[in-house]
Parts: C-alpha cells; structure tokens; sequence
C-alpha cells in the first residue's frame, strides 16, 4: 500500500504546499496552561528571585518562559528532503512560511494546514489542523560539485491556531475522516467519489485529502480516506 504523505500547505492558497518526501516518524504535540488560565496573575519578575537562563545573546527569566505557555505546539524532526532542486525549493518554502508578513499594519503569520491522512488530535477533531510556522531548521548535508544542496534534514515546530484544537467541531471547515476505502481492481478516485457523493468530480477532494499528487496510480489495497458527505458539502460553501 502506498502511505499516504503528510503535507504542509497554505489555507488560503492551498497550491502552495510542500509535501513531505518521507513521513515523520513521531510528531511532538506539547501544552501548557498560563499562569493566568490557573488563576495566579503576573508574577512580578523580582519576585522569582532573579533567576535567569542565558539563551543566545539574551536572559530570559522564568517568568518569560512561563508566559509561553498556553499554545499547542508541534514539533516534527527528522524530515529529510532529497535531489535537486526539490530538496532546496521545499527547504525555501518552509523556511518562508516561518517569517511574519506585514498587513495593515499588524505583523501575521501564514494561515497553514498540516494534513496527514487520518492523522488527528483526538477522535473528534478535523484532520486539516490549522496551524502557524514558528521556527523552521533546515540542515543542507548534500550538495553537488558545484554547491547546489541535494539533501536535507528540517525540524519544524508549529503551533495550532486554535485555542484549543481539540475542541474543533471537524464538520466546520475541516475534515472529518471516520471511513475509508481499500482500492481493488477497477477503481478509481472518480468512481470513488461518485459512489461516495453522488458526483465523480469530487476526485479532487479526495486526492487532496490523501496527499495524491496523481489520480491515476492508486493501486489494490491502497487505503483511501473518504470524509463524509456533509463534510465535502460543508467544505465547499
């Protein structure tokens, strides 16, 4: 069976994407609750007896620390990007994705959806997780002759945009996927859907989802994620 590939892609030009050569092996996910969620205002920094960690060229009391706290967080290692120039074009799009943009005066970062299969945070949750780039590290370990990297280790750490992504409702704007399909012989992503949704057109859909960068090679016993009928009606308005 062919995996399905995990993919980072832009929420509001979903063309924009950068799908992983190889699968994680483990995704990170950490959270922690502020000082203020717990019921204790802020500390006043002299009241923590001073103490402070170097990180860089700064100190960073605890205090400051503390006040990172409250964000759900992703952290994926270990990624490798090989051949040229993709290792380097995907490097580049995800080290963009992880700079502010400036609108209207206010400093954003890009809307992303990280999307892996059936991959979710819980049972209830959507599949399309809704996230911001924070720090992207790429590491070059390859490169031809003449400089041009070939190979790529990234680490990414990425926080959910939700405040708490658990409680998502997956029907609004993002996918639920409680079933999926075997492929046998015969079939294919528009027949598929067809059976699925009443409209073979909706293939696409389906092909995003599952990270299929081509229709037309799904084999026997690949496992297709179908989301359910309301979820495509939904996504779609």
């Amino acid at each position: 069976m062919n995996p399905v590939k995990a993919m980072l892609y832009e929420k509001d030009a979903q063309d924009r994407k950068v799908a992983f050569q190889f699968n994680p092996t483990a995704v990170a996910i950490s959270h922690g609750c502020t000082l203020r969620e717990i019921g204790i205002g802020k500390a006043n920094r002299n009241d923590i007896n001073g103490t402070t960690e170097r990180a860089g060229s700064k100190f960073l009391s605890v205090q400051d620390n503390l006040e990172k706290l409250g964000f759900t967080t992703f952290r994926i290692g270990n990624l490798v990007f090989d051949g040229y120039p993709g290792a380097i074009d995907s490097c580049g799009q995800l080290l963009n994705w992880s700079y502010a943009f400036n609108e209207g005066g206010v400093n954003r970062m890009t809307a992303l959806i990280f999307s892996w299969g059936l991959f979710q945070l819980g049972s209830n949750t959507t599949t399309r997780i809704e996230v911001s780039m924070t720090r992207a590290e790429v590491v070059y370990e390859r490169f031809t002759p003449k400089g041009a990297p070939t190979r790529a280790k990234v680490s990414l750490d990425l926080r959910a945009t939700a405040d708490n992504p658990l409680r998502q409702n997956p029907t609004s704007g993002g996918v639920d996927l409680r079933s999926g399909h075997t492929v046998v012989n015969g079939d294919t992503l528009a027949g598929i859907a067809g059976r699925a949704y009443g409209s073979p057109s909706q293939w696409r859909r389906l092909a995003r989802v599952n990270g299929i960068e081509d229709p037309l090679r799904i084999r026997p016993g690949d496992q297709v994620a179908v989301p359910s009928r309301d979820d495509v009606q939904a996504a779609a308005r």
